[in-house]
């Protein structure tokens, strides 16, 4: 395995990265940040695996897993990691200052909502943003001296958390509520035996590269002895855990034919939401099977990554042409089981 990979990521929503004043400053392409959220995700990973336990109470073991890959500032438990994360800009990194849209005087726009609290109040400029259609290059690559079997080891599940962020997350703030999501573009170096980067045109192909490549990195990881059992209820983890019995997913099974259509329409069900309402697109996905369920239970579970199901719909709804598709299932048996690609 090379001591170096390298990918170029392009942003598909807006993307605020900042240093230490990011209200007064141009955004900046932080390895920083993206480093630690790639640790978040190997963390969600193999803590639904194993790596803490059955119960997800054993951290201390997590963390000397995470520390094996992110290094730790105790150096009993890792020191320097012994992966080095870098950034650099590729084009159209030019920053724009985000703007309110706007609405009625009793509505308020859906993409407004989600981007709360970036723009321009009574005490603040508004935020900076890397516009969507911007690239950047994250290189991951050993730090000298790393033994090399180690050093594999470390660099694999370093692109192991890059995929996930990829595929289902964010970057910098508002990442949560659809902002900051990037998409894997190209790769060199990129390991045989991780799922390659997700390439979707349609919600059923994204659904289904998401299923298959998440079966594939749980696969791999389950080498655990104390594996959750998926009778914990309500669940006791202090972190999220990518476990089908705690972590739903979705793919809605329409599309949208840009970025700002998408954060619109996903923010006006926010909206509708907190108002105790079942918003139109909500209502699509629990009464007329508009959601392609990629891990997890049914529509009606609440688990504890419900927040972060929305992460994954903009990147792949973002780019795609307009039209609907019929919803695909997937059971727990799928998800755990060995053979669950080929029964799919």
């Amino acid at each position: 395995m090379p001591e170096q990979i390298s990918v170029t990521l392009k942003v598909v929503t807006p993307l605020f990265m900042g240093g230490d004043d990011p209200r007064h400053k141009p955004p900046e392409l932080r390895a920083q940040s993206v480093r630690g959220a790639m640790r978040w995700w190997l963390r969600a990973l193999l803590g639904g695996t194993g790596a803490a336990g059955s119960n997800f109470r054993q951290t201390d073991k997590l963390w000397q897993e995470e520390a094996r890959v992110f290094g730790s500032a105790d150096a009993e438990h890792g020191g320097a990691s012994p992966v080095v994360v870098r950034v650099e800009e590729v084009a159209g990194t030019q920053p724009k200052q985000i703007t309110k849209l706007g609405g009625n005087a009793n509505e308020v726009n859906g993409q407004d909502y989600l981007l709360y609290g970036m723009h321009l109040d009574r005490q603040n400029p508004a935020r900076q943003y890397f516009q969507p259609q911007a690239k950047f290059k994250v290189i991951l690559s050993l730090r000298p001296g790393v033994e090399a079997e180690n050093g594999k080891v470390a660099l694999r599940r370093a692109a192991t958390g890059l995929w996930l962020l990829t595929s289902l997350g964010g970057l910098g703030a508002r990442s949560r509520r659809g902002a900051g999501c990037v998409s894997l573009e190209d790769a060199t170096n990129w390991p045989t035996d991780l799922p390659a980067p997700v390439k979707a045109s349609t919600p059923t192909e994204l659904h289904d590269q998401l299923q298959a490549g998440l079966i594939h990195l749980r696969n791999r990881s389950e080498s655990y002895k104390d594996k959750p059992s998926g009778t914990i209820d309500p669940p006791a983890s202090p972190f999220t855990v990518i476990h089908p019995d705690y972590f739903t997913i979705y793919v809605l099974n329409f599309t949208w034919s840009s970025w700002n259509e998408a954060m619109a329409e996903v923010g006006s069900a926010f909206i509708q939401l907190h108002f105790g309402h079942e918003a139109g697109i909500v209502r699509r996905v629990h009464h007329h099977g508009h959601g392609l369920v990629v891990l997890g239970r049914s529509p009606e579970h609440r688990g504890a990554a419900d927040v972060d199901i929305l992460d994954g719909v903009f990147q792949g709804a973002a780019g795609l042409g307009h039209g609907f598709f019929e919803p695909v299932e997937v059971n727990h048996h799928q998800v755990d089981g060995d053979d669950a690609v080929g029964r799919h």
